[in-house]
């Protein structure tokens, strides 16, 4: 199996791999602002930082958030083509704070300076529109941690603003499906569990599944048609979009005061 350098792409073929590299390098080169700083586990974790030579002078956090937001959202929106991903925004600054000392009988001024850094919560990204909000809601999370450090009195005062990294995790989704994944046989053959088949839309399995739990079929069938649709009629499934997300389960949970476990196979995910 070959892998990109510059993200999660494999092929088991090396021509197609190396045509992916060469494409993806250039999409990480034509972002001028940024560049891989590290990377670990095969490039499921990477770290991307700005390449400002020297540090922003601008002590505006929030005008230096809306100078590198296009190449962020770039950035971010190049990930999304070959993956999901959590990412946290992590803002790299300088602090200053005067020190006055009494020297020969006159006052002398110095300057005490520490790096720190304010980070983001990390959020997860499952489709490219997920991007503009999520960005924002970073950036926010950062400027209230910033100025919480600043306005809580400690006399410390930005000096400079270092970098911005932007950290990226590989993110894989638990996944179902009424004939994507089989039951194992040691499984399937103990009767407890019914493998659905159905007819009607593939990726609605999980409401096929709420289905069946609630009208329970012959022992052994687990086939649906379009002659169990009117059952659904007493549910609300308004908030689901398919397939499935797990906050959709839970929001549909509240909303028709069902409980429900979900499990997973390991060889499944």
């Amino acid at each position: 199996m070959y892998k990109c350098n510059f993200c999660a792409y494999y092929s088991k073929e090396k021509k197609f791999i190396e045509k992916h590299t060469k494409i993806c390098s250039k999409k990480i080169k034509k972002n001028k602002k940024f560049y891989i700083r590290q990377s670990a586990f095969n490039k499921k974790l990477v770290i991307y930082s700005s390449k400002s030579s020297s540090s922003f002078r601008n002590l505006d956090v929030s005008f230096y958030f809306f100078n590198m937001n296009k190449s962020i959202t770039s950035l971010l929106e190049n990930t999304i083509k070959t993956m999901f991903f959590r990412f946290q925004v992590v803002l790299h600054v300088k602090f200053e704070k005067p020190k006055i000392q009494i020297i020969n009988g006159k006052p002398d001024v110095t300057f005490n300076i520490i790096d720190t850094y304010f980070c983001s919560s990390m959020v997860l990204v499952m489709k490219k529109t997920d991007i503009r909000p999520k960005l924002i809601q970073s950036y926010n999370r950062v400027l209230k941690l910033f100025d919480e450090f600043v306005n809580n009195g400690s006399g410390w005062s930005l000096r400079s603003i270092n970098r911005i990294d932007i950290q990226v995790a590989k993110y894989k989704a638990m996944r179902g499906g009424c004939s994507e994944n089989k039951l194992p046989l040691s499984i399937s053959k103990k009767g407890a569990i019914i493998s659905i088949k159905n007819e009607i839309n593939e990726n609605k399995c999980f409401l096929w599944c709420i289905l069946l739990s609630l009208h329970q079929p012959k022992k052994g069938s687990g086939k649906i048609t379009s002659k169990h649709e009117k059952l659904l009629k007493n549910i609300d499934y308004s908030m689901l979009k398919y397939p499935t997300s797990l906050n959709e389960i839970h929001h549909f949970e509240n909303v028709n005061d069902f409980s429900i476990n979900i499990f997973s196979l390991n060889i499944f995910i």
